[in-house]
């Protein structure tokens, strides 16, 4: 009887030891890279890190990273009024 209630003990603990553990990785978000959209001339790739930074500086003053969607969604408007579109990497 000792034994019977020992393996249950160990099968109960065994069941809630795999149940707590860390939960499943967050899906990765698709790569994308940034493309010329507007007609004329490509800018050059000095003109995208500026275009970005200053997208980047303006997220951060109206939405904290930790809000992702809105830090994420203001920057892809401001390039995009900066004239660069996302492209998906396949």
């Amino acid at each position: 009887m000792a034994v019977l209630v020992a393996i249950l003990c160990f099968a109960l603990a065994a069941c809630v030891g795999s149940q707590s553990g860390p939960p499943p990785p967050a899906p990765l978000q698709k790569l994308t890279v940034y493309v010329w959209m507007d007609p004329g001339p490509h800018p050059s790739f000095e003109r995208l890190a500026q275009d970005k930074a200053t997208c980047l500086q303006e997220a951060e003053q109206r939405a904290s990273p930790s809000m992702s969607d809105r830090w994420h969604a203001h920057i892809k408007r401001c390039m995009e009024r900066k004239g660069w579109g996302e492209k998906a990497v396949d």
